[in-house]
């Protein structure tokens, strides 16, 4: 399956959807999640029958930490202000069973010597029987100590 799409100042081109698997929708800009928003009924499929029948899906968090003093308690990652758990650097989670819709990811209790590099927190859209991926990247920097 594929879809077109297309930017400002940008001629369109084409983008593979994945037929089955994982659906990655980690959103830097509003356009991203726009985009996504009108894009994943797509990839879902339209079923028969009423919505509140509709299978839950997941999202997977992945953490990527680079540089030097690591953070050596780890994150936290919080779902909606509601959802919370504890991941080490470099690792994933997966949180299961969440209806479909938009939510908001946001890693936290990061160190004072890192960064998160990238959006935080990120938007994500999870699809019946699919798992959404949302990442973060965080840079860690050597302290200067007395």
């Amino acid at each position: 399956m594929s879809a077109w799409i297309t930017r400002s100042g940008v001629g369109p081109r084409a983008i593979a959807l994945p037929e089955r698997g994982p659906v990655a929708c980690s959103f830097r800009t509003t356009m991203g999640a726009l985009f996504c928003a009108v894009l994943m009924p797509l990839v879902a499929g339209c079923g028969d029958g009423p919505l509140d029948n509709v299978n839950p899906g997941s999202i997977e968090v992945v953490i990527s930490s680079h540089g030097e003093m690591l953070d050596p308690n780890g994150y936290q990652v919080v779902i909606d202000g509601l959802l919370t758990r504890s991941v080490e650097i470099n690792s994933s989670t997966v949180f299961g069973g969440l209806p479909p819709g938009i939510y908001s990811v946001h890693l936290t209790n990061v160190a004072l010597n890192c960064i998160v590099i990238e959006e935080n927190p990120v938007t994500v859209i999870v699809v019946s029987d699919k798992k959404t991926i949302g990442s973060f990247g965080v840079q860690c920097f050597a302290t200067l100590g007395l």
